[in-house]
């Protein structure tokens, strides 16, 4: 059953959410040089990450997967469209308009991550539900465990 692979997701989800606080406060800790390795580093574990979800969303049996493809990489391509006309506008602002553009930014695509993480959750627990749908016998199981416990 796929609750099994949700669970997995899910909890990769999780890791990778307890990680984000120690990278921001590193980020503030840290030196620029060390902070410039980090940003190279976790930008090609970006990268790397987005290839493989596009080439597992390609190589996907389903349906939905091949719009989802098409829906991925026109966010991608926006991000990178966006990414780029701010370091353009960069170039024209002070140092400081620029910082604050960057940050603005950064803020947003941490809102975007929390809604995209609860949609995630939302998701999982309406194809749970439909599994349940098809297996009756599971809410009875549920419940004679339960009785045990």
């Amino acid at each position: 059953m796929a609750q099994g692979v949700l669970s997995v997701k899910l909890s990769e989800l999780d890791n990778m959410l307890k990680r984000l606080p120690g990278w921001i406060q590193m980020a503030e800790d840290t030196s620029r040089t060390a902070l410039g390795q980090e940003i190279g580093s976790l930008s090609e574990t970006c990268g790397n990450m987005a290839q493989s979800l596009d080439h597992n969303l390609e190589n996907s049996r389903g349906e939905v997967a091949a719009t989802l493809a098409g829906m991925y990489r026109e966010i991608q391509n926006q991000i990178r469209t966006t990414k780029g006309e701010l370091d353009n506008l960069s170039a024209h602002q002070s140092a400081e308009d620029a910082a604050e553009e960057k940050a603005l930014l950064a803020e947003y695509a941490l809102d975007f991550a929390v809604l995209a993480s609860t949609r995630a959750v939302l998701l999982s627990m309406e194809a749970i539900e439909a599994q349940k749908a098809l297996s009756p016998e599971w809410e009875e199981n549920l419940f004679e465990r339960s009785q045990t416990a």
